[in-house]
């Protein structure tokens, strides 16, 4: 809600210390948490300690708050809303979408070969639904921000995993 990473040790633990939410700045939040832990650990004082901490309060924004969650609870109404196109035939080549298939969402992309790529438009990480973004030709997961390329490999996290799962197809064009 402060647009700022968790970096120090995890509330209601004594010994155990995080570095999360870095919110697609990885590296530079972690380089910055490693700092403070490394400095909580040996006891230094740090003065980005209290800028980072894990228990900080952020009453200052319970507006933000409510405007975040607000914003994670209309992302799931994707789970039922119709798919971008209802035919594979209908996508064309160099694009992508979401497409529903009965119950599941999948996201789809055809190749300028022709070849129509499809799996699951589950992100791993929150299990929100990924959307298509044509100026990138990307699948980004409105929830946390992960990015997965137009093949479904995940490129930016959080999550760690991609996209391919029991959904997974590859179609090739038809000659």
């Amino acid at each position: 809600m402060d647009c700022l990473p968790f970096l120090g040790l995890n509330p209601g633990d004594k010994n155990i210390y995080i570095i999360t939410g870095d919110s697609g700045t990885g590296m530079t939040n972690q380089t910055i948490g490693a700092l403070v832990c490394r400095d909580l650990i040996y006891g230094i004082d740090n003065p980005w300690k209290d800028i980072y901490d894990p228990s900080r309060q952020m009453v200052k924004a319970p507006l933000e708050f409510l405007r975040h969650n607000a914003e994670i609870q209309v992302a799931f109404k994707d789970y039922v809303t119709a798919g971008e196109i209802s035919d594979i035939e209908e996508l064309a080549r160099g694009e992508g979408c979401i497409m529903r298939s009965g119950m599941t969402k999948h996201a789809v992309y055809r190749d300028n070969d022709g070849t129509v790529y499809k799996f699951s438009a589950i992100c791993p990480h929150l299990k929100g639904i990924v959307r298509y973004n044509p100026l990138e030709k990307t699948f980004d997961c409105p929830l946390h921000g992960s990015r997965f390329d137009r093949y479904g490999k995940c490129i930016n996290g959080p999550t760690k995993h991609h996209l391919t799962d029991s959904h997974c197809e590859v179609i090739p064009p038809v000659k």
